[in-house]
């Protein structure tokens, strides 16, 4: 601790990574754009070698991550704080909460609970006959397995290894600050941890211009439902381009300020829309089958969670579904984690274990439960041709079932306000937290780099959707998150090593307080 320096009095740009990271990036983006084709495939090739050599990895690695947190949650080291042991939480809880859900939610909360339900219906994995009742149970099962504690003990993880350091040790608010156990002062300035800042920006970078491209897949589908207008490449440009507008604007405006108000109001516009599709259709069944989803959640969570389909059984489904959501919410965990580190200052261990990992995944039941089966209950009794729609792009999914239920022109406007305000606040994170990182760790980066970087992601989700689409996306995901999961460990050993030594201290602190009380107790006697 000796050369630390307070993160709020860190200034000035990082060079050497702004410049790496704007180079390779660069070359990434002329090769997509010159030669989509041949980046989709190459891409493609990747991703199959990633997920046939490591896929056992990478699915293990998230299994054991939720014990790893509530072991933490409840076991010794449950109290102490991110920060000094006097610090206060610097947001509301509400606030805290709906920027939590703004940075990790993103749009796949509006894209996926329609399409997936149907698709592990229609097209089941394993343990049972699609299209079949009991089809039906494990398609549950299998969604809600993607959205539930696996995601979030990603989020949690980073977040906790970045916030432990740079709160109580004034260490950089940096991925590579988080090997401050293992490096020591070498942490942010060796070569290991230069290449680990390197990894960790690319990986927001992509990770958040995939996300923003589902996001746009919404965004054109409610144009075209809303008012007809049919979008292609250059409609996506200029699409994209207002949104970077927006969400530098509220990026720019700050954390307290524009940030926190999109954040804070955008909970309640998806409120609005998902109460609307709870009240509008059968509302008890939906309880129902929101019940039943938690049920068929814990009751396939073993079997799934740890599934590698070794025998080559399902047609590559271990690959398509949990090792892409792995890897998809492993490329957020850079900017995801960071940025919930970064909002989670003057809360304990156990405060920021239960609020990220508990809350988000009883509201992701809530959630995925009622607008799931609305999905079966649409297909089921023809309402729509709902797998039909999904099948073509699964963006029709939301527009589709609040049609069916007689939603019309103002609900579809309200998904359409929901999904900008994800897109905006996701991608404020992004940009937020890789400014961040270019700012060797300040807590409030300038603003013209948080401009800079929207601008790039901005850009790069173009580029993106113009290559193999929904696949491409994909694609970017799985490659993005990759190298990232076996840097998540080193930063996990690396915590532990900070977490002993700080726990002997801050005992020691409490033995030393206690003992000054009861000294001051028998001088009053």
């Amino acid at each position: 601790m000796s050369n630390s320096v307070s993160t709020e009095k860190r200034s000035g740009i990082d060079t050497f990574l702004v410049g790496v990271t704007l180079f390779l990036t660069l070359l990434a983006i002329i090769w997509a754009a010159v030669s989509p084709d041949q980046f989709a495939d190459i891409m493609k090739g990747a991703k199959n070698s990633i997920a046939h050599h490591f896929g056992w990895f990478f699915i293990l690695s998230v299994f054991l991550f939720i014990p790893i947190l509530f072991f933490l949650a409840f076991g010794k080291y449950r109290n102490l704080k991110l920060g000094k042991d006097d610090d206060k939480p610097e947001f509301s809880t509400f606030s805290w909460v709906a920027l939590l859900f703004g940075c990790g939610l993103g749009a796949g909360y509006c894209f996926w609970p329609f399409g997936e339900a149907l698709w592990h219906f229609y097209k089941t994995p394993y343990l049972a006959e699609s299209g079949s009742q009991a089809a039906y149970l494990v398609s549950k099962g299998a969604a809600m397995l993607h959205w539930g504690f696996h995601q979030w003990a990603i989020y949690a993880i980073v977040g906790l290894v970045i916030a432990f350091p740079a709160f109580r040790l004034d260490r950089p608010m940096t991925v590579s600050g988080a090997f401050y156990g293992l490096l020591g002062d070498k942490a942010s300035k060796g070569i290991i941890g230069r290449c680990v800042e390197i990894i960790a920006s690319i990986t927001a970078l992509w990770g958040a211009a995939a996300a923003n491209c589902l996001g746009l897949m919404l965004f054109t589908v409610g144009l075209k439902n809303i008012f007809g207008i049919e979008v292609g490449l250059a409609g996506n440009a200029v699409i994209m381009f207002s949104i970077i507008i927006a969400y530098t604007m509220a990026a720019y405006s700050g954390l307290h300020k524009g940030i926190k108000l999109i954040s804070d109001g955008n909970v309640w516009v998806s409120v609005i829309w998902f109460v609307f599709i709870l009240f509008a259709g059968p509302t008890v069944l939906l309880l129902n089958g929101m019940v039943e989803t938690i049920g068929q959640y814990f009751n396939y969570f073993f079997t799934m969670a740890t599934f590698t389909d070794s025998q080559g059984l399902t047609g590559g489904w271990a690959t398509d579904w949990p090792i892409f959501y792995w890897l998809w919410n492993t490329s957020w965990a850079p900017f995801v984690g960071g940025f919930i580190a970064r909002i989670s200052r003057g809360r304990s261990i156990q405060q920021y274990i239960l609020g990220v990992l508990i809350i988000p995944v009883c509201v992701s039941f809530i959630w995925f439960g009622v607008l799931m089966t609305a999905t079966h209950y649409v297909d089921a009794n023809h309402l729509v041709n709902i797998w039909e729609l999904v099948q073509s792009n699964p963006a029709n999914g939301p527009y589709a079932v609040a049609s069916a239920f007689g939603g019309g022109v103002i609900i579809n406007c309200v998904i359409f306000l929901s999904v900008a305000g994800f897109l905006i606040t996701s991608a404020d994170a992004a940009s937020f937290f890789i400014a961040i990182q270019m700012s060797h760790g300040s807590l409030n980066p300038s603003k013209g780099m948080v401009l800079l970087w929207g601008l790039i992601i901005g850009a790069v989700s173009v580029v993106l959707l113009n290559t193999n689409g929904l696949d491409g996306v994909k694609f970017a995901g799985i490659l993005a998150g990759a190298p990232f999961m076996f840097i998540i460990w080193f930063m996990v050993v690396s915590f532990f090593r900070t977490l002993r030594s700080e726990y002997a201290r801050f005992k020691e602190n409490q033995e030393r307080s206690y003992m000054e009380h009861l000294r001051r107790e028998l001088f009053k006697s």
